[in-house]
């Protein structure tokens, strides 16, 4: 039923981590425009980038960008995705969604191609070169549920 539905939804919070890497031999600029490609503009202009630099395996220096989301700003982030994502993007989403959630962590696992992003269009990837995005769900978090929600935004098909 309709009103239970709404109810369960309203239960499951959202949150959303978004992260990269820029590598020593890449331009940071793009790299932040990348991560930043996946948001709307005006969440993208006042979102806290958290930057923390390590060393690789080999010594090398590696820049980790992490943006966290919550609230208003992650559903702010699903309706903007769901604008941007094709329609064949969003059926490989439906289709690799049992992949893609994990029911234990109540969490969504997204790969979207960096390079791609750097240009503006969001397009699924299983690279290496990606912006990794994993969305968070409360409450019950069953597969229905979150696939429910992820029609109702527009995210699937």
């Amino acid at each position: 039923d309709l009103h239970r539905l709404i109810r369960r939804q309203r239960q499951m919070c959202i949150r959303d981590r978004l992260l990269t890497y820029g590598h020593a031999t890449e331009d940071e600029s793009k790299v932040l425009k990348a991560i930043l490609n996946l948001l709307p503009r005006d969440l993208a202009k006042r979102v806290n980038t958290v930057k923390q630099i390590v060393k690789g395996h080999y010594g090398n220096l590696i820049t980790i960008y992490r943006i966290v989301l919550r609230g208003r700003d992650s559903i702010a982030f699903l309706e903007y995705l769901a604008t941007r994502l094709s329609d064949t993007e969003k059926n490989i989403l439906k289709l690799s969604f049992p992949l893609r959630y994990d029911g234990h962590a109540k969490k969504l696992y997204l790969r979207f191609d960096k390079q791609q992003l750097f240009l503006g269009k969001i397009v699924l990837s299983d690279g290496d070169d990606v912006v990794k995005v994993v969305i968070s769900f409360s409450g019950r978090g069953s597969r229905g549920d979150v696939l429910e929600i992820l029609r109702k935004y527009g995210v699937v098909k």
